[in-house]
Parts: C-alpha cells; structure tokens; sequence
C-alpha cells in the first residue's frame, strides 16, 4: 500500500466509524484535494488489498471489513449480520 492510500484508508475509516456511513468519493477528493479519478483509483487498490469493502448499486458504498454495517462501530452487538 502506498502512503496516499494509507492516508485515503485511515481518513476513510474515521469517518465510518465516526458518523456510520461512507463518504462520498466527492467528499473523499475534497479533502484530499484531488479529482474523483484520482480517489477512483486508490479505492479500487483499497479494496483489492481487502481494506475496504464496496457495495455495488449504492451512495455511500464503502464499508470497512471489521465494522459492522448496521451501525458503523466496531464489534458491536449486531453479530451475524454480513459486512457486504
């Protein structure tokens, strides 16, 4: 993983955990300072490298692996319900 798509990752991953859903990929290249494209392609190696999930046909389609989809927290009480 390069160090921009560490720091996509971790930007990415706080603000799951913190509001419960995915940013845009508008939102992602705002605070980035980048266009979509750019983004575009470090979600792709995210998610080939298995740190992100994406959720086909959906707004806000990222989901991390070990947070849970219901809610956004890591761990929570919702077992069983699948990531993807």
């Amino acid at each position: 993983m390069t160090e921009l798509q560490q720091k996509t990752y971790e930007w990415v991953r706080l603000y799951i955990v913190e509001r419960g859903i995915s940013p845009l990929l508008e939102e992602i290249a705002d605070h980035f300072g980048v266009n979509k494209t750019t983004i575009h392609e470090r979600i792709d190696a995210l998610v080939e490298a298995g740190k992100l999930i994406r959720v086909e046909n959906r707004a806000r389609n990222l989901r991390l692996p070990d947070v849970c989809p219901t809610c956004g927290q890591p761990f929570c009480h919702h077992k069983g319900v699948a990531s993807a």
